[in-house]
């Protein structure tokens, strides 16, 4: 069976991608910025690759084959949280790889993402991912916001509103600058096309259909992922509708 990521093309054409460090051409969202000048300190992707590789930049979430992905679900590290959900980490390291013929970061990209489709399983279910979003913008609002500064407990936003529509755009492009390397086998492209079609199903089914669109920075990224993923997995049913939102 053909792979869907197998045939994914960016907005972007190949030399730009190519040429430009990947977040000169899609720039951070205010936290995701933040972040990643405190973890990384830069936005060029060969600086960020040897921040990683080579001097720990990662150690925070634990060992570079063990990243942790929810050790930082408190309120008070929520930015952390965000920034390691939404793994915009990956695409500097696959677009350096890509440019260095470096199999052993392709490689490691590669574990990155399946891991994390292995062990951090979405919300199963229509239901399951509304109270999900319930249950975050509740605590956001009764506990957060109204507490204030020294309020601390645990929160899950793994799986909500901008992380994982991030992820789409972010594996969709560090597999796109793997593709001639041939650290993805027949078996990871079909893992691959399940976590894209699970990650396009909780976007949509947390949206209110039919609701009258709302402008923002989160709702068009939510929107660009489920455009994304429409057209790769188009002919399939739920494909329409995620084209239709």
């Amino acid at each position: 069976m053909t792979s869907r990521i197998q045939y994914f093309t960016p907005a972007l054409a190949p030399e730009i991608l190519l040429d430009f460090n990947f977040f000169e051409l899609y720039p951070f969202d205010g936290g995701g910025s933040f972040i990643n000048r405190a973890i990384l300190g830069s936005v060029d992707d060969a600086e960020i690759t040897d921040a990683i590789m080579n001097r720990g930049a990662l150690d925070p979430f634990g060992p570079l084959e063990e990243l942790d992905f929810l050790r930082f679900d408190r309120w008070s590290t929520i930015e952390q949280s965000c920034w390691i959900n939404r793994m915009y980490f990956i695409v500097p390291l696959a677009r350096q790889a890509a440019r260095t013929h470096n199999r052993a970061v392709a490689e490691y990209v590669r574990r990155v993402i399946l891991r994390f489709g292995t062990i951090y399983p979405p919300p199963q279910g229509k239901e399951a991912v509304r109270e999900l979003n319930r249950s975050v913008m509740e605590a956001r609002d009764r506990d957060y916001n109204t507490a204030g500064i020294g309020f601390d407990g645990p929160i899950c936003y793994q799986w909500f509103d901008f992380q994982p529509a991030s992820r789409v755009i972010h594996i969709l492009h560090a597999v796109w600058f793997l593709r001639d390397m041939g650290v993805f086998g027949a078996a990871d492209y079909a893992m691959l096309d399940r976590m894209l079609s699970e990650h396009a199903r909780v976007i949509f089914e947390a949206n209110d259909v039919g609701a009258k669109p709302k402008r923002g920075n989160h709702e068009a990224l939510r929107a660009l992922a489920l455009l994304a993923c429409g057209i790769l997995f188009q002919g399939e049913p739920q494909a329409e509708h995620w084209l239709g939102e």
